[in-house]
């Protein structure tokens, strides 16, 4: 018998006694438990955690179209809407929306309606920030109140059961009130707002209202001033549009809310999002308008509330009169914590001064004349402001991101035209990532040039003022120039790039030019091929295409129409450096090109996007019309390194191209965030099979080249399945889901199919069951998926089924996996030669090289994301890293670290590969260097002879810092998901660490294995129950892995002494395996502690 008094374990024989303090106690016979189970009771569901395939859910007795929307919660469970679901009697289409618990697949609550045509659910669901989660049901009829609608919030653990009512639910109380059918507005503290337009106050008919939840215990009742913010006249319409601020509160924008004699005054009402706010709009609570038709933050272009990036906010009413001045406009800033209230003036906001200036209007529709300043602050846009003697000469005001600015606008406090129809920031104002910022004015006329245009630059602190010129400006020097119509590009260093397509040379027109700026300092004068990439044939209009900013700072130029020597429009693609540009004119020797006359490399169609940067610096170049030899308009996707960039001319060597003609129609990439992409083809024509499709998995490390076809895509089977053509889902651990509502399963057309891509290596072949949830019906399939594990939930409305799909265990990626197969492979490094030999458990053979000293630590992971683990050391005296591509075999080395860190590489940051990160026991500091941006995190957690133990406690996808402290057994890890932490006493000094996820939830277990005895201690992440087990004996080396490849982790040991491995499968069994020497060191054990 053993007994501790901290867990208070108690085990006797083959009957295990958990009371832990904080916990019920349960009692279970080991009869009653098995492996399979993690160790709960046999229940009559399903297992969720069944290794690898596919379990369904089925609708119960009464279901319409269970499965309409599912939702997968942050925690694993999972949320169905059952819209049309029939009470007993029957009550025809009642509505119903059920809680699933993610492990066990059992029903924890169900919601109804009660009365025929309620549809609970049927507007919707929506997942709060903080997880829990919200149901709408604007059909919900109260009594003889029909669609007087029903917003119920639901707990993420618990959910919520019963019937819709005031108890449980924010109800309204008139016909049509329909509360719920605009959704909610989520606030970033986890709370929300429900903004219902069309409810009825006591004799006003759609007056509006806008009412908080709170995001842990919802909000109930019926809608009213006592709990809601609430118009007062006809059809004041409150809550038209609510805006959430980065702080947490929100803004409710209702322009056509009445004043005391002025109709569509306008309001702009301040809420507090931790306890909301509530009443009557009034001047005492609210801008307001004071004139008719001032309609604040309503009609007229610009109109709007912009969210600054410091909380506070900028209300733009373009509509406004000022005393005896028609839409004179105004912009006025809003206390974030306070809000901003009385009616609109010079005191409180910036104004024009003439008629029509209509400050804030940006453009010809709708959207804010007000763009947000990454350090807070903000640049209003009046293109249409007049200056004295100079109509439409535009201005671009700088805004205090704290205090506001207020007055009218001016050549004092804002950069403006000096002429008539200057139309100064027409094209915009582009915030750069360093908080300074760029006003575009295509239409600005220089000297004797008009619409020359200009970019100016503007200091994010101070701003800028006075009128343009090329002393302040990049400017054009001849007439329709236009600079910067293009378009103005923030890249991520701080610096921006301006496009100018239709720039002309002296000797040929719309040549194009693209301009590097520097985001410190700005640039000014003239464009020439000097400071710009410029093409040599009219029309070629350099930049045309676009420019896109890579992740590393530097950017690519697409440039569709450029002509090669004697072809026209052949197209080109160039990589420009983000800190000192690329300038001259564009050639196959600087740029990646057609060679076909309409090969207009670098265009796509339909809006997307010809170039995608990748989210580990590289890009993708699509080519839509690329001709190969004797097929036209085939397509080209190429692989572009962010760094070096790609020249030459398109070809199936450097290329992933089509093999029949017009095979790249309606084609598009898609990057992934573990630096992969796909390829989306839904028209590609299999041999015989016109628009079969294809999906294409795409290395984002050395690109995928060669021709599409069923051994490297995910394809159709059947003319016209258009595989793909319901689009591709990124998912934040790497993978993808493929939707394709065309799949014809054998005679059913359109029966639809849903895919789970592979993140590490694509999935490729047919659709089938066995890589896909498909349909059996003709119906539409819905999905969501899990950001943990990779679990996909599909809805089939049609059928009252929701398939749960586990992706095979290959696609579970498993420590020390070597050849990508999904299993650990095993492996010994040699310290004396420092040598690493493995056997590879895909086909037995035994690799082995010589990489380090015997002095070095090994640290394999997977740092390409390729799928397979790396081999790679830290070098402990100089603080080096070396690593070993998988993909090619060839090594790169760096510094990250000092003298005596311990490595600590894991996936930090969720993108699918490995950072690299030292634990630095002398001020108990973690130093991690994302992969995703190479940004660097510096995290204090941990004690003075604390062991590192990192693993993905939390399952969200990315590994958690933690530490197992050996004096008193403590577990303390930092969890990634919420940044809280958890700590508990589970071992004892001389144990060693072994974590894993060895009941295979997505979450990694506490675990030790005890070397005098060979036990083996597993504390599960479900419940904090655990079990014990012996495995191995005295002196061995602990080797835990996944083995059988089921996603679950296997204990297992590796005994010095006969040179032995033993291998406890949780699905094939027992393995021995004699490999290596007794001095080895096995590497599945690099990171026990």
């Amino acid at each position: 018998m053993r007994l501790r008094a901290k867990e208070r374990w108690l085990v006797i024989g083959s009957m295990v006694c958990l009371a832990a303090i904080g916990v019920n106690a349960a009692k279970v016979t080991l009869a009653d438990t098995d492996r399979r189970n993690n160790g709960r009771l046999r229940q009559s569901v399903p297992d969720a955690n069944a290794a690898g395939g596919q379990v369904d859910l089925v609708g119960p007795v009464g279901s319409g179209q269970f499965g309409a929307q599912v939702a997968v919660l942050p925690n694993g469970n999972i949320v169905v809407t059952d819209p049309l679901f029939d009470l007993p009697g029957p009550i025809a289409d009642v509505g119903a929306v059920y809680l699933y618990d993610g492990n066990t697949l059992s029903e924890i609550s169900r919601l109804t309606g009660s009365a025929a045509g309620d549809r609970v659910g049927s507007s919707g669901i929506t997942v709060l920030s903080n997880g829990n989660y919200v149901i709408m049901s604007s059909g919900w009829n109260n009594g003889a109140a029909t669609s007087a609608g029903a917003v119920t919030f639901g707990n993420a653990k618990t959910g919520i059961s019963g019937m819709v009512s005031a108890a449980n639910s924010l109800i309204g109380s008139t016909t049509l009130d329909e509360v719920g059918g605009n959704g909610v507005t989520k606030l970033s503290n986890g709370n929300y707002v429900v903004p219902s337009p069309n409810w009825d106050a006591p004799g006003a008919a759609n007056a509006g209202a806008a009412t908080f939840g709170n995001g842990n215990t919802g909000v109930t009742g019926t809608v009213s001033a006592a709990n809601s913010l609430v118009g007062s006249t006809a059809n004041d319409s409150v809550s038209l549009a609510i805006t959430a601020l980065t702080n947490g509160n929100y803004v409710v924008s209702n322009p056509n809310w009445d004043g005391p004699g002025a109709v569509n005054a306008g309001a702009v009402t301040f809420g507090n999002g931790t306890i909301g706010t509530s009443g009557t709009i009034s001047a005492a609570n609210s801008l307001v308008g004071s004139t008719a038709n001032d309609t604040l933050a309503g009609v007229g272009a610009g109109s709007a509330v912009t969210a600054l990036t410091n909380g506070n906010y900028v209300v733009t009413s373009t509509r406004w009169d000022a005393p005896g001045v028609v839409d004179a406009g105004a912009a006025t800033f809003g206390n974030g914590t306070t809000g901003v209230s009385g009616p609109i003036s010079a005191a409180n906001s910036l104004i024009g001064s003439t008629a029509n200036d209509r400050i804030g209007n940006f453009g010809t529709s709708t959207g804010s004349g007000v763009t947000p300043l990454a350090n807070g602050n903000y640049v209003v846009v009046s293109q249409f402001w007049n200056a004295p003697g100079a109509a439409l000469a535009g201005a671009a005001t700088f805004g205090n991101g704290t205090t506001g600015t207020t007055g009218t606008v001016s050549a004092a406090n804002s950069l403006v035209g000096s002429a008539a129809n200057h139309n100064v920031g027409s094209s915009g104002v582009t915030a750069l990532t360093n908080g300074n910022y760029v006003v575009s004015s295509r239409q600005w006329d220089g000297p004797g040039a008009l619409q020359a245009g200009a970019a100016t630059f503007g200091n994010g602190t101070t701003g800028i003022s006075g009128t343009i010129s090329a002393a302040n400006s990049l400017v054009g020097t001849r007439a329709s120039d236009s600079v910067g119509t293009g378009g103005i590009i923030a890249l991520t260093n701080g610096n921006y790039v301006v496009i100018s397509p239709v720039w002309a040379s002296a000797t040929a027109s719309a040549i194009g030019a693209v301009t590097l700026g520097n985001g410190t300092t700005g640039i000014s004068g003239t464009i020439s091929s000097a400071n710009s990439l410029i093409g040599s044939t009219a029309q070629d209009r350099v930049g045309g295409g676009g420019v896109t900013a890579l992740t590393n700072g530097n950017y690519v130029v697409a440039t569709p129409e450029w002509d090669a020597p004697g072809v026209v429009n052949v197209g080109a693609v160039t990589l420009g450096n983000g800190a000192t540009g690329v300038t001259g004119t564009i050639s196959a020797a600087n740029s990646l090109v057609g060679s076909t006359a309409a090969d207009f490399v670098g265009s796509n169609n339909g809006g997307n996007s010809s170039v995608v940067a990748l989210t580990n610096g590289n890009y993708i170049v699509a080519s839509v019309s690329w001709d190969s030899p004797g097929a036209a308009d085939v397509g080209a996707v190429t692989f572009g390194n962010g760094t070096t960039g790609v020249t030459g001319a398109v070809s199936a060597a450097n290329s992933l191209v089509g093999s029949t003609a017009s095979d790249s129609v309606n084609f598009v990439i898609l990057g992934l965030t573990n630096g992969n992409y796909v390829v989306r083809n839904p028209n590609w024509d299999a041999p015989g099979l016109v628009n079969a499709g294809a999906v294409t998995f795409g290395n984002g490390t050395i690109g995928t080249s060669g021709t599409i076809s069923a051994a490297k895509s995910l394809v159709g089977s059947t003319a016209s399945d258009q595989v793909g053509s319901g689009g591709v889902t990124p998912l934040t651990n790497g993978s993808y889901v493929v939707s394709t509502p065309g799949w014809d399963n054998g005679a059913t057309a359109n029966a639809g199919a849903v895919t789970y891509g592979i993140g590490s290596g694509g999935t490729s072949g047919p659709i089938s069951s066995s890589n896909s949830v498909v349909g059996t019906v003709t119906g539409v399939l819905s999905f969501s998926s899990t950001l943990s594990n990779g679990r996909m939930v599909v809805g089939q409305r049609l059928r009252n089924i929701v398939t749960v799909f586990d992706p095979d265990p290959a696609t579970v990626r498993s420590p020390f996996d070597f050849d990508g197969d999904g299993k650990t492979d095993v492996g010994i490094f040699r310290p004396g030669p420092a040598e690493w030999w493995y056997r590879r458990s895909s086909d037995g053979q035994v690799p082995a090289l010589q990489f380090g000293t015997s002095t070095d630590a090994i640290a394999p992971v997977d740092y390409t994301g390729d799928g397979k683990s790396d081999v790679a050391f830290f070098r402990p005296t100089t603080g080096e890293w070396f690593i070993l591509r998988s993909e090619d075999g060839s090594f790169y080395s760096f510094p990250f670290g000092g003298a005596g860190d311990t490595p600590v590489p894991a996936d930090y940051d969720g993108d699918g590969k490995g950072d690299v990160a030292v634990f630095r026991s002398t001020n108990n500091t973690w130093y991690i260097q994302r992969s995703s941006d190479l940004g660097v995190s510096i995290i204090t957690f941990g004690a003075s002879g604390d062991l590192p133990v990192t693993a993905d406690y939390d399952g969200d996808g990315k590994s958690d810092i933690g530490i197992f402290r050996p004096g008193p057994g403590e577990w303390w890890y930092l969890r990634s998901s919420d940044g809280g932490n958890r700590a508990f006493q589970f071992g004892t000094s001389t144990d060693k660490t072994v974590v894993g996820d060895y009941t295979g939830d997505g979450k990694a277990d506490a675990a030790f294995f005890r070397p005098t005895t060979g036990e083996w201690f597993i504390l599960r992440s479900e419940d904090g129950s655990f079990y014990s087990f012996p495995f191995g004996g005295a002196g061995d080396t602990p080797v835990p892995g996944d083995y059988d490849g089921d996603g679950k982790t296997d204990a297992a040991v590796f005994r010095p002494s006969s040179a032995t491995w033993f291998m406890l499968g949780s699905t094939s069994g027992t393995q021995i395996i004699p490999f290596g020497a007794a001095t080895d060191r096995p590497i599945p054990n690099a990171f026990v502690r």
